[in-house]
């Protein structure tokens, strides 16, 4: 775990990360297992819809465990969640200060999307989140590195009774971004 005085912080925020300073990005969506691709990953939340990127389509449960990681002398963010993972480039050796994360729940009645087990490389961060019918940001505030300049946040996405069809009405996402603090 990296140096944080306080601990990781998690808390509710409305500020993007500017483009320029983000360096990975990967969206989880498409929970009803229509037709589209499910996961996304990329360098910024703006090329997760337009590209470059890589995606994958994979099967969702009603509880799915997911990680999403980097790998500072590669230069690599990956993401393993239905028995996939992808992978994609990025900068190597970069100091992040914060992991975004956004969710999105328009699933229709009696249907839920969660977030829940959040670890950070290996310690446990509190809480359950949900998102509300626009996307709901919590910032996740720490020097994310550990001793190999590396980072593993891994976590559980549930899907609580009927998802929507729109592949993109309920999603969630996280970017990491360097010097937005």
């Amino acid at each position: 775990m990296g140096i944080c005085p306080h601990g990781t912080e998690i808390f509710p925020a409305n500020v993007k990360a500017p483009e320029s300073e983000q360096f990975g990005a990967v969206r989880y969506r498409n929970f009803s297992n229509g037709p589209g691709a499910d996961v996304f990953l990329s360098q910024t939340v703006l090329t997760l819809g337009t590209g470059p990127r890589v995606e994958r389509n994979i099967v969702w449960a009603e509880s799915n465990p997911f990680t999403f990681s980097y790998n500072a002398a590669a230069g690599q963010i990956m993401t393993t969640v239905g028995g996939q993972t992808l992978m994609f480039p990025t900068i190597a050796n970069s100091n992040f200060d914060v992991i975004q994360m956004f969710i999105r729940n328009r699933a229709p009645a009696g249907g839920q999307v969660l977030v829940t087990g959040l670890t950070l490389n290996g310690v446990p961060l509190p809480g359950t989140f949900t998102g509300g019918t626009e996307d709901t940001q919590f910032d996740i505030i720490c020097d994310l590195k550990d001793a190999d300049g590396n980072f593993t946040l891994s976590g559980t996405i549930l899907l609580i009774g009927p998802q929507s069809t729109s592949q993109e009405a309920s999603r969630v996402e996280f970017l990491v971004a360097d010097n937005f603090l």
